[in-house]
């Protein structure tokens, strides 16, 4: 279940972090690069995709959802900035 309001009234799917579906490319999670972007080089057409930041999580509210997206097939999509706090260390 959903903690997004937006959800409701969809269909339900089976979601979990990108590392999990697909370890060949998202094994170790993805990391930035020195400009801070990110790239996700493998995507289902369609699907659709969602950035949580977990580094302010409230066990209320749950993960912040920062951008939800989806792709066509062979399309390059530039999401913009997506501000996320870097974790304490140790996390």
């Amino acid at each position: 279940m959903s903690r997004d309001k937006a959800d409701e009234g969809r269909l339900a799917a089976n979601q979990d972090f990108l590392s999990s579906i697909d370890p060949i490319h998202y094994g170790d999670r993805p990391v930035s690069d020195a400009l801070g972007r990110l790239l996700f080089p493998v995507l289902i057409a369609g699907a659709t995709y969602r950035i949580y930041d977990d580094t302010t999580d409230d066990d209320a509210l749950g993960p912040r959802l920062r951008k939800e997206f989806s792709v066509k097939p062979g399309e390059t999509l530039e999401l913009g900035d997506i501000q996320i706090e870097k974790p304490p260390a140790g996390e």
